[in-house]
């Protein structure tokens, strides 16, 4: 019997405080930046329609006339002046609110943002010298939300941003709770930003409601070990890892526990608009021991559901 234990109850500033504890611990630093951008280049980017922008009636500088709409702009900035002074490996995270007009009103919303850019790891002969990427943000929404507690119920589905290049809105349940995605090439451009950069600008109001509305529950260990499989597919250009991996959960509902991506291959032995994926699998019954025909029926469900849906062709 495990002894009952007493959480204190869940207030914004509790959450933000655990949040900053957090990244902190993942190696990325806090920047603050001003909450008025430039209304010109704001509405030439379309962060937001021209008409819900929040305009200042008597700015003190036309540089900085329009209340931000978005956090993205401050970190972009923060990166520039930073890459500015040959500090070009960056993992940088602001709390703050974004402004918008809606029915006539004005509302202000609660974000917290991170943008990675540069090097994945700092200069060392252990690690590996790799460029990060998106799947990087991906990752720290994730062990930011199993932190809290929400990541058993985590969804990603493939959104649309004119900020963002490969935009992905995050799912909780039913609420949405982040957006993430590569900053687009104009965007990054605008703020002498010339390299890579990646972004998540999280709902942190939203994430509060959840966690209050949450409940801890424990269940046991599984006793029975899992399998691993491995696929390398054959893919169009245009096909996102994420789809594949909705489209493996989704077909096989009851083993699969984890799916993930080790190798991507794109080159001159490859036909042409195609690139190579390699997804591991684990598989898993609570109950019992998997005999090799069930964890063949499972492979052969997320195949075929690849094949249909995406037209994956098995690599050999």
């Amino acid at each position: 019997m495990m002894p009952a234990v007493q959480q204190p109850e869940t207030t914004s500033e509790g959450f933000r405080q655990r949040l900053s504890q957090h990244l902190a611990a993942r190696a990325f630093r806090e920047v603050m930046t001003p909450s008025l951008v430039n209304g010109s280049r704001t509405i030439k980017l379309k962060a937001v329609e021209e008409e819900a922008l929040v305009r200042l009636k008597n700015p003190l500088s036309a540089e900085l006339d329009v209340m931000r709409p978005t956090m993205l702009f401050g970190l972009l900035q923060s990166a520039a002046h930073n890459m500015a002074r040959q500090h070009r490996d960056l993992r940088l995270f602001e709390k703050g609110r974004i402004y918008f007009v809606a029915n006539g009103k004005i509302i202000e919303e609660e974000r917290v943002a991170l943008l990675i850019t540069g090097k994945r790891n700092t200069d060392n002969w252990r690690s590996a010298d790799r460029k990060a990427e998106l799947a990087d943000v991906k990752e720290e929404l994730e062990l930011l939300l199993q932190r809290m507690g929400l990541g058993g119920n985590t969804k990603f589905a493939l959104s649309e941003s004119l900020l963002l290049a490969s935009a992905v809105e995050v799912k909780v349940g039913k609420k949405t709770v982040a957006l993430l995605g590569e900053v687009a090439v104009h965007v990054a451009k605008a703020f002498d930003v010339d390299q890579p950069a990646f972004y998540a600008e999280i709902h942190d109001e939203v994430l509060v409601a959840l966690l209050r509305g949450s409940r801890t529950t424990y269940k046991e260990v599984s006793k029975f070990p899992s399998v691993r499989r491995d696929l390398s597919l054959l893919l169009d250009r245009s096909v996102a890892y994420m789809q594949l991996e909705q489209i493996a959960y989704q077909a096989e509902r009851k083993l699969l526990r984890e799916v993930d991506l080790f190798d991507v291959y794109e080159g001159d032995k490859l036909p042409a608009g195609k690139k190579s994926y390699a997804i591991s699998f684990i598989l898993q019954d609570n109950e019992k021991t998997l005999t090799d025909e069930q964890v063949e029926k499972a492979m052969g469900r997320i195949r075929g559901a690849m094949e249909k849906e995406v037209g994956a062709e098995l690599r050999g």
